[in-house]
């Protein structure tokens, strides 16, 4: 494991992470412009929006309810435990939505720093994709501008669509941790949880979202079970 601490929270990184990054790196990162450098900075992009979002839970956390948050990312996610803080149904909801809040906030800024170095997005990103396809001259874009453009590109997309997708209401995403804090019922919120994954499985399989599909698929026998279970 990976161990560092970032604002006095312990962060642990499994190394299924990285396989996880790798992946979604080639598939998104390598078909979003075509090349290694678009690849390598959209797994560094995926690990700074995981690290953001559950710091985002830790920092808001332990400021609402004390104790000592600690951060495990795996190649399923990231969890952020805080056994010693005792969080009211508020404060909980309020814990739960800091981490979307924060991966959006390091969304928002990545792009306004990349607007103000380029200003016109596509011309800029295309420039730095022929460049590292060796089809631009070196005097046009260097290869410190075609990792910040990549990188910040990558930022902003991962932030916006993480975000997006762990806020559907489906257990045990922000969004429905965010339910279970509002219902007073686990089978409703399992309930809703099921059919909203079964009509996003529906919807990736449609748009051919092939990496997503089976993450709701496994999210939707997630709460099948959970609902089985408060049935007996």
């Amino acid at each position: 494991m990976l161990r560092f601490t970032l604002f006095r929270v312990p962060i642990l990184i499994h190394p299924t992470l990285w396989v996880t990054l790798a992946v979604f790196g080639l598939v998104g990162g390598y078909a979003h412009m075509g090349t290694l450098v678009s690849a390598l900075t959209f797994i560094v992009a995926g690990l700074l929006c995981l690290i953001t979002h559950e710091l985002g839970h830790a920092l808001v956390g332990r400021a609402l309810a004390g104790g000592q948050p600690q951060i495990l990312m795996t190649g399923l996610g990231g969890d952020c435990c805080n056994a010693e803080a005792r969080f009211t149904r508020s404060q909980g909801i309020i814990m739960t939505a800091a981490g979307p809040m924060a991966t959006l906030l390091l969304g928002l800024l990545a792009f306004i720093v990349l607007y103000v170095i380029a200003p016109n997005m596509d011309e800029a990103c295309a420039l730095a994709s022929d460049y590292a396809c060796g089809n631009a001259p070196e005097s046009t874009v260097g290869a410190l501008s075609v990792g910040m453009l990549c990188l910040l590109r990558h930022v902003i997309y991962i932030s916006f669509w993480w975000t997006m997708l762990n806020l559907l209401p489906i257990y045990p995403l922000d969004g429905g941790q965010i339910m279970s804090g509002i219902c007073s019922s686990m089978r409703t919120v399992f309930c809703c949880s099921l059919i909203v994954s079964v009509v996003v499985f529906l919807v990736t399989i449609c748009l051919g979202w092939w990496l997503v599909a089976p993450f709701m698929l496994a999210l939707g026998y997630i709460n099948y079970r959970g609902m089985r279970a408060t049935a007996s």
